[in-house]
């Protein structure tokens, strides 16, 4: 990225030999995603300032679409999704002739193709589901219930897939979705940039007016240091991806038998099987999660008590309020703890007796 913060700063859109050295750069970035991601072509890469900018892009704008056209518009999607596809959704429902289902999961997060397909109506324009919860990890079956949407709609198909990236493979023709979201920092790259897979040529409303980028998508001037970086972030994680995976899941499980053994009534959420090898979510009902990440904090462990752009909100994770069937005591003592490359098994083993000597002061 460093080359492209200094001696090549042109504007990507410029004519001039320094816009050229930076639109190549650019074309470059989007070539080598398509690559890795098996795009039909690389002008399906569309590039944002993150992935909430992205889920807003493709939600809004076939939305926007409908609405212009005075065509009702159903909306489907489940009630665990980022905050980042639920608040979109909710925002355009609330325009005439615009309807929207939220599918509740089952105990582990999961929504079956059966399920979603029986809130399908013949006014179903967009279904939008995630690959991977990023509470809980709970990998959803997005081939198996995209095939089954295809079967009896023509809804476009969305998938958010910001916390699968870099955890699991990402073939997107096999998806069978219509569109995935994208971001940088979620497999070590640079904050800032994210990323809409889409057809550019099928029609869909700009959230933002002022130039041609992107396709006509995305006006602005494009980042081109963090086009680089995550575009060779992208490659560094599918390399490592198996590596990783094999060596966090028995770190993973090891910090649950350990936390089970220190802190009798935990509770964990996140699933033990189909479920990404890097989180693992927890409650202890009875104490507040927010607390608990304070504490921790000063412990030296960095955890959270839900999504980190939900953090300022102190109503829970309205995931786990989802999958517990509204127990607001385990919704409010839920922890979302992390994994990663530099998660060894010092911090595994000292995590449990960490957390326990906080309770243990809390019930005294």
């Amino acid at each position: 990225m460093l080359p492209y913060l200094t001696n090549h700063f042109g504007n990507p859109s410029s004519t001039h030999r320094y816009g050229v050295e930076a639109r190549y750069a650019v074309e470059k970035a989007r070539r080598r995603i398509a690559k890795l991601l098996s795009l039909p072509n690389p002008d399906w890469a569309i590039f944002t300032s993150g992935a909430t900018e992205a889920n807003n892009l493709y939600l809004r704008g076939i939305v926007e679409l409908r609405r212009r056209g005075g065509v009702a518009c159903h909306l489907l999607s489940a009630a665990t999704e980022h905050k980042a596809v639920l608040d979109p959704l909710k925002e355009a429902a609330n325009a005439p002739g615009v309807e929207l289902t939220l599918v509740t999961p089952d105990s582990e997060g999961r929504v079956t193709s059966s399920e979603l397909v029986d809130h399908l109506r013949a006014e179903t324009a967009l279904v939008s589901l995630m690959l991977a919860n990023n509470e809980i990890g709970t990998i959803q079956a997005v081939p198996e219930i995209a095939a089954a949407v295809r079967e009896r709609s023509a809804a476009m198909i969305h998938c958010d897939a910001v916390q699968a990236a870099g955890k699991l493979p990402l073939h997107f023709p096999s998806l069978g979705v219509d569109a995935i979201t994208l971001s940088a920092h979620k497999f070590h790259g640079p904050k800032g940039i994210g990323l809409l897979v889409c057809d550019p040529d099928k029609a869909l409303a700009p959230l933002l007016s002022g130039g041609g980028q992107e396709r006509n998508l995305r006006a602005g001037t494009e980042n081109v240091a963090g086009i680089v970086g995550m575009a060779k972030a992208l490659e560094l994680a599918i390399e490592e991806l198996e590596e990783l995976n094999t060596r966090l899941v028995p770190l993973r499980e090891r910090l649950w038998a350990s936390i089970a053994s220190h802190c009798p009534g935990a509770v964990r959420n996140s699933p033990s099987e189909g479920s990404l090898p890097e989180l693992l979510n927890v409650s202890l009902p009875g104490f507040e999660g927010s607390r608990l990440v304070q504490a921790l904090d000063e412990r030296g462990f960095a955890v959270s008590a839900g999504s980190a752009c939900a953090s300022s909100q102190s109503t829970g994770s309205h995931v786990v309020l989802a999958i517990s069937g509204g127990d607001e005591a385990r919704t409010r003592g839920a922890l979302r703890i992390g994994l990663g490359r530099d998660t060894g098994w010092a911090q595994i083993e000292g995590f449990a007796p960490a957390l326990a000597g906080i309770l243990a002061e809390r019930d005294s």
